[in-house]
C-alpha cells in the first residue's frame, strides 16, 4: 500500500505548525469513474500513480491548494499545472515539483518524525507517529541543516511542507483506520498533543525501522511489524 493510500515521556501543548497539512484520501467508486480526465505517471517497476488536486485548510485558517499521487483513482483528479514536472523520490513515489526546484532524489534528509496523541472524549487516545516532509523552496537542503552540530535556529518544524504520512495506535495495537473511525464517533472532537520528537530522517525504511523499535517500548504486542511485513 502506497503512502497516499492510507491517508505520540508528555511534552507540554503545542500549537502545530500552520503549514502543516494532514489529508487522507477515498478511492472514488463512482460509475463514471473511467471517464475523468487526468495525469497518470508510470514508474520504472509498472505501478501507475495519478494526479490529485485538493484545497485544504492550514491551522491558521488560510485555504491552500495541494496536488498529490495515489495509487487509487479519486475524484480528485486532475490535469499536470504548467510550470512543473514529475520527479520521483528515493523511495520510488512520484511527487510534482515546480521547475527549478531541487530534486527530492539529492536531498539526503527529506523527511522528519514526530510522535502526537489525539485525546478524545471518554479518554479515548489515539497515538500517531506522523511523517513530515521538508518545504524544498525555502530548505533546498530539507532538514540537513537542522542535523548540524553548529545549528541553533528555529525549530525543525519551521521547514515542514505537510504531514505526507502517518501511523496509528490506538489501545495499545497500530490500527491505521482507528483515526477515521473515533473522528467520526466523535464528530472530530478531541485536541492533539506532542509527545515526543525524533528528527530528521532519509527513508521510510530508515523511518519504519525506527518506529519498530520506538513502538515495541511503548506499546508492546501492538502488531506494527506483522501488518507492514504483510
Amino acid at each position: 500500500m502506497g503512502i497516499f493510500d492510507r491517508l505520540f515521556g508528555k511534552k507540554k501543548e503545542k500549537q502545530p505548525h500552520e503549514n502543516k497539512i494532514i489529508y487522507k484520501i477515498e478511492e472514488d467508486k463512482s460509475s463514471d469513474i473511467n471517464t475523468k480526465i487526468g495525469y497518470t505517471y508510470t514508474t520504472d517497476d509498472g505501478k501507475t500513480y495519478y494526479l490529485n488536486t485538493k484545497e485544504v485548510e492550514l491551522t491558521n485558517g488560510r485555504m491552500q491548494t495541494i496536488h498529490f499521487f495515489s495509487s487509487k483513482i479519486t475524484e480528485f483528479r486532475t490535469d499536470i499545472p504548467k510550470g512543473t514536472t514529475v520527479r520521483v523520490n528515493k523511495d520510488g513515489l512520484p511527487y510534482l515539483a515546480k521547475e527549478g526546484t531541487p530534486d527530492k532524489g539529492q536531498i539526503k534528509y527529506l523527511y522528519r518524525l514526530e510522535l502526537n496523541v489525539r485525546r478524545y472524549p471518554n479518554n479515548e487516545e489515539l497515538y500517531r507517529y506522523d511523517v513530515y516532509e521538508a518545504y524544498l523552496p525555502d530548505f533546498p537542503d530539507g532538514y540537513g541543516s537542522f542535523v548540524k552540530n553548529d545549528y541553533n535556529g528555529d525549530h525543525i518544524s519551521s521547514a515542514d511542507d505537510g504531514n505526507v504520512f502517518d501511523y496509528p495506535f490506538f489501545q495499545g495495537k497500530y490500527n491505521e483506520n482507528a483515526e477515521s473511525e473515533l473522528n467520526d464517533k466523535y464528530e472530530e472532537e478531541g485536541y492533539t498533543e506532542n509527545v515526543d520528537e525524533f528528527g530528521a530522517f532519509e527513508s521510510f525504511k530508515d523511518i519504519e525501522n525506527f518506529i519498530s523499535k520506538d513502538a515495541d517500548k511503548r506499546f508492546p504486542n501492538s502488531g506494527f511489524l506483522a501488518k507492514k511485513n504483510n
